[in-house]
């Protein structure tokens, strides 16, 4: 599977594909783990995989999916069907039909809809519109319990249109471009192997791949979920292949900064191909049996992804070899390599971004407001690099690791959702210097579903400790249901961080004669001398959380209550401590 992230409500997807093969190597886990979840799905397909096509791919994990199918849990459609081609494109009602379908799935008992759709029928006369269809669907998939992918035929669109995807996205995943097959070439003579250190040339790249702290894990992973011995990552031009990390557990010699015959290896073959190659056993493989790169560097198994930089233009390979067999044709191997290959992609440009950054620094830039500017930045680059480290995880849990490569999985996932709280953190603090504040999406809809979902998130991050919830709702209230979660989720974590473990933390929503959000917890009372600055940015209490944080929570509760013209107050006895927050019904403009 391609770069997913740890995929959460209200998350809007889109796909560049150029096959058939790419929508089933991305869509077939994607409605697996939607399944597994207890989701509704809806698959609308088109070309080159259509329906019938689409229902056999899944059906290969999916055992049971005919009875599925029958009970409801998901529906497969060809494109032509479930739209009204020859019609007008209604946006505005797409967009209420999904919202519909997802208030049905969860009033069936389903935790929320995943869907997917092939927009490989939109033409130019109806890019407009359609363009429009997915402004709505990004504004609307927001506090809803929602998982939308659209997938997009790279070879169809323009680049006005490219940009419009990744626009209108919260992430786009892009696959490689396909070139035609070429004819391998298998000269008798094959220069020298080992020719030389090439740490000196490629210091940049070394460096920069040495940098990133999730290669490591990469490397190893690799080889503990394929079985193989060696993985690395290349650096492949037309005229060198040096190696940029290395994880070798078979001895293979190689080390960052060494350098082998471009012409010698098969990687300088898919920087011309632009394509993926993978090989289970060389021996009873018609097409590199014969082949001399494998008799020179004597593996049986290989499997190697190109990595391609955003502008399209090829950096190099993720590659693992193996003395013995392995079983490496398979979806869910091709796309770990894939979404592996993406993730290093875009840790090389984001930190391509910020050396630029740091090189464009003056003086003045050392100012500090200009500082928080850079943070932002920053912090808006990350998140994609973020998002597909969450997406490793989820597909390692989901390719039948040991114990040991899943305790791995679980830690990546837990450092990468740590840091997206982080991020929005510290840009919810950098709008806030800079004097734009929180800016607000107000809705009547989503409330609800958000604020369990943030308890739920809580109850999975703190399973030892008990959170009970009252919440009703009985007249309508206008907020940004996403903030309104967050400044839930900030105040839970604070009472749980600093609260009583033996007792509950208790959560209370009412709308009697205003909204109203109080988070209550037993423990040691808060002193008269920390509460005047409790809601300043970077203050901490002394918690028992090895991971404290930034000191940021309270600060964005204060100011997401002021955003919405509400306050925050506390109370602090020997008895409870208790938060909450106020906001009047009626909102005036």
């Amino acid at each position: 599977m391609a770069a997913l992230p740890a995929i959460t409500w209200g998350s809007h997807i889109g796909q560049l594909f150029g096959s058939a093969a790419e929508l089933r190597d991305l869509l077939v886990p994607y409605f697996c783990a939607g399944l597994e979840n207890n989701e509704r799905c809806l698959w609308v397909t088109g070309e080159p995989l259509n329906a019938d096509e689409a229902r056999a791919a899944l059906r290969t994990v999916v055992t049971d999916l005919d009875a599925r199918e029958r009970c409801g849990q998901i529906e497969i459609q060809d494109g032509h069907l479930f739209y009204e081609h020859g019609q007008p494109l209604r946006p505005a009602d797409l967009v209420a039909g999904l919202v519909q379908r997802e208030r049905e799935a969860v009033s069936a008992g389903y935790r929320g809809l995943r869907t997917n759709g092939n927009c490989a029928w939109v033409d130019e006369a109806r890019w407009s519109d359609f363009a429009d269809y997915e402004s709505r669907l990004q504004d609307a998939v927001r506090g809803r319990r929602l998982i939308c992918m659209c997938s997009y035929r790279h070879d169809m669109i323009d680049g006005d249109e490219a940009r419009d995807v990744l626009d209108r996205h919260h992430l786009v995943l892009r696959h490689a471009p396909v070139a035609q097959t070429h004819e391998i070439a298998c000269d008798a003579a094959v220069p020298e192997t080992l020719i030389g250190d090439a740490a000196g040339d490629f210091k940049e790249d070394i460096d920069a791949i040495q940098a990133i702290a999730a290669v490591p894990t990469i490397l190893q992973v690799v080889c503990r979920a394929t079985g193989m011995g060696f993985a690395a990552i290349a650096r492949v031009t037309p005229q060198r292949w040096v190696c940029l990390a290395v994880h070798d557990e078979i001895g293979f010699g190689l080390k960052p900064g060494g350098e082998l015959s471009v012409a010698t290896t098969l990687c300088h073959e898919i920087r011309q191909s632009r394509e993926a190659v993978a090989i289970d056993h060389v021996a009873e493989d018609a097409l590199y049996r014969d082949h001399p790169t494998p008799a020179m560097y004597g593996f049986q198994s290989y499997m190697s992804m190109p990595i391609f930089l955003r502008d399209g233009s090829f950096y190099g390979t993720l590659c693992a070899i193996d003395p013995k067999p392995a079983k490496l044709n398979d979806p869910a191997v091709t796309g770990m390599f894939r979404m592996f290959a993406d993730l290093i992609a875009y840790h090389i440009e984001a930190q391509k971004h910020l050396a630029k950054a740091q090189a464009d620094l003056s003086d003045a830039l050392m100012l500090n407001g200009l500082r928080e500017q850079f943070i932002a930045v920053l912090g808006h680059d990350l998140r994609n690099p973020l998002a597909a480290i969450s997406a490793g995880a989820t597909l390692l849990r989901m390719s039948g690791l040991g114990e040991r490569e899943r305790a791995i999985s679980d830690a990546i996932s837990r450092s990468a959702t740590r840091m997206t709280a982080l991020i929005d953190d510290i840009s919810d603090l950098t709008r806030v210097r800079l004097g734009s504040g929180i800016t607000l999406r107000r809705t009547r809809d989503g409330l609800e579903p958000a604020l369990q979902h943030a308890v739920d998130e809580m109850r999975l991050a703190y399973p030892a400790c008990r959170i009970e919830t009252a919440i009703s709702l009985e007249r309508p209230v206008e907020a940004d249901p996403v903030y309104i979660a967050r400044l839930l989720s900030n105040l839970l974590k604070n009472a749980l961080t600093y609260g009583s473990q033996a007792q509950p933390v208790s959560v209370t929503v009412s709308t009697d004669e205003a909204f109203v959000l109080s988070v209550s917890n037993a423990g040691q009372a808060i002193v008269d001398s920390l509460k005047t600055g409790l809601f300043a940015p970077f203050t901490r209490g002394a918690g028992r959380d090895d991971h404290p944080g930034l000191g940021l929570g309270l600060f964005i509760v204060s100011e997401i209550a002021r955003a919405h013209g509400g306050t925050i107050d506390l109370a602090s006895t020997d008895t409870a401590t208790t938060f909450t927050f106020r906001m009047p019904l009626a909102i005036h403009r």
